[in-house]
């Protein structure tokens, strides 16, 4: 193991025992806030209702992001395993597992057959995963319609998750990929590090990453698993 592979490991170690420690204080601070909120709010009055869904709030977009933060640093951890992937196997499985949230928003997930890479199933998983729930995030007030396709040649396999919905600024096209990078208001759930994730995934499977804007308003996010990956 060379010395940036250690320090690597250490530091997801390091992120996995801060994980650890920190979760049992936070959930504690967010249900004390709670039984606060319930037994004393006509004490509080609405200024001290607000402080203490300030204080709720707080604590578990810190118990995301340190979740978000140690799973962005376990990818690559391990060597890459070279299997065949059913990628419209894959993409299924997420969009049925992601139902309620599809309901929710009146989304239509239109899955062409995609071509099988090689590569870790997971990470795949995790990767579409992360792009058709960002596309469900920022929806916008028209029906939302995703589509997954794919082309591929001698040279690999071209992916395009495309949505309809508010669009990303080709201003911040390269920065929506860093880690914690937040573009909206928090308003908006999420921690910023989900399109950083898909990142760190594909440059793991060889490839590359980016977003265009889709004909017709929207966005295109596109990535590719070059066949030298294999």
């Amino acid at each position: 193991m060379t010395e940036l592979q250690t320090l690597k490991a250490d530091l997801v170690q390091l992120t996995d025992a801060v994980c650890h420690d920190l979760s049992p204080p936070l959930t504690t601070i967010a249900g004390f806030a709670g039984l606060l909120a319930k037994r004393y709010s006509d004490e509080l009055g609405s200024d001290g209702l607000d402080y203490i869904q300030f204080i709720s709030t707080g604590t578990k977009r810190m118990q995301a992001m340190i979740e978000d933060l140690a799973c962005y640093l376990r990818v690559g951890q391990e060597e890459l395993p070279l299997a065949w992937v059913d990628c419209s196997r894959v993409v299924r499985s997420v969009v049925s597992s992601l139902d309620a949230s599809l309901g929710d928003s009146g989304a239509t997930v239109v899955v062409d057959e995609l071509p099988p890479v090689q590569g870790d199933a997971r990470e795949l998983e995790l990767l579409f995963r992360h792009l058709i729930s960002n596309a469900i995030r920022f929806a916008d007030a028209k029906p939302l319609r995703i589509e997954v396709s794919a082309t591929h040649d001698q040279d690999g396999v071209w992916f395009s998750v495309i949505d309809n919905g508010q669009g990303v600024d080709p201003a911040f096209a390269e920065r929506i990929f860093e880690l914690f990078q937040r573009l909206h208001t928090l308003d908006v759930p999420g921690t910023g590090s989900g399109l950083a994730i898909c990142k760190k995934i594909v440059e793991r499977h060889g490839g590359r990453i980016w977003v265009e804007p889709a004909a017709g308003g929207g966005s295109d996010f596109r990535f590719t698993i070059p066949a030298h990956s294999c």
